[in-house]
């Protein structure tokens, strides 16, 4: 008889501006994919969903931390908001901007970690780079980074990175520029008209063969 083997999985707790609490919030197998808990963060109808700039929005999560993950690192995931971009053909993750915590205290064994107090200093990761960061709570840590990604030169920062991410997919999977534009609005209108795929496709190849003649 196999044996399933668990993992634990934790949550950080801010209790001041220098401190966390780490507490298991939860079991799993050690093969399943651990995610991340939503948090709302606008006043839309799904209050999980902030809309961004064109097809593109925010989302915010508490991080889930794995025993393995916890074990070896000193500095940890808390939340983070992600701007991810959706359209009817393809999705990307594009920017991220973490709340981080880095332990100070001299932590001996794993078994400190869990239960008392932590002694650190909260950051901000911002695609990777990281600067020092005051929390007060976490509706003004969400707050904050809202005001960040909704700065002008950093919506054109990330409006960049999306519009490289789209030309590698395309020339990924083949796409020139006329062919997606074509896909794209026949896409839109199959959801607004309930247009067939069969008859979406017949009619896409009838007018490139068209176009060859």
């Amino acid at each position: 008889m196999s044996i399933t083997q668990e993992q634990s999985i934790f949550a950080i707790k801010c209790k001041s501006c220098e401190q966390i609490k780490i507490e298991c919030v939860a079991k799993a197998k050690c093969e399943e994919r651990v995610l991340d808990e939503f948090l709302e963060c606008s006043n839309e109808k799904d209050p999980r969903i902030l809309t961004y700039i064109e097809d593109m929005y925010i989302r915010f999560y508490r991080c889930s931390i794995t025993d393995k993950y916890l074990e070896t690192h000193s500095v940890l995931p808390v939340m983070y908001g992600e701007v991810s971009y959706y359209n009817s053909i393809m999705s990307a993750k594009l920017y991220n901007v973490f709340l981080e915590f880095k332990i100070t205290d001299d932590i001996k064994t794993a078994k400190e970690l869990i239960g008392p107090r932590i002694n650190g200093k909260y950051r901000l990761n911002i695609n990777g780079t990281t600067q020092d960061f005051e929390f007060r709570s976490q509706t003004q840590t969400i707050e904050y980074i809202k005001e960040y990604l909704f700065k002008d030169e950093v919506k054109r920062e990330i409006t960049k990175i999306k519009n490289n991410k789209l030309q590698e997919k395309k020339e990924t999977m083949g796409y020139t520029a006329d062919m997606y534009n074509y896909a794209e609005d026949y896409v839109e209108k199959i959801q607004k008209n309930k247009i067939k795929y069969n008859d979406l496709l017949d009619k896409y190849m009838k007018e490139t063969e068209e176009q060859d003649e």
